[in-house]
């Protein structure tokens, strides 16, 4: 399992797949996460908006999110 502090996140990428690399889920449609300096992360969510919002409420500095709704 890993766990990714919150203010560590610096990027969320909505609706793209990562085909290599540290993929913690099978499905697509997911976020990319990235974090520290060149570290990322694909994730799968039930509700991609509820994470999205609470990593922007709790780290106020992440405006590098791109992707829809972001």
């Amino acid at each position: 399992m890993v766990s990714i502090p919150v203010g560590d996140i610096q990027k969320i990428i909505v609706g793209k797949t990562v085909w290599s690399g540290v993929k913690s889920a099978l499905a697509r449609g997911g976020l990319v996460l990235v974090y520290n300096k060149y570290s990322e992360i694909y994730v799968a969510l039930i509700n991609n908006e509820e994470l999205i919002a609470g990593v922007k409420a709790l780290n106020a500095n992440n405006r590098n999110c791109t992707g829809l709704r972001c």
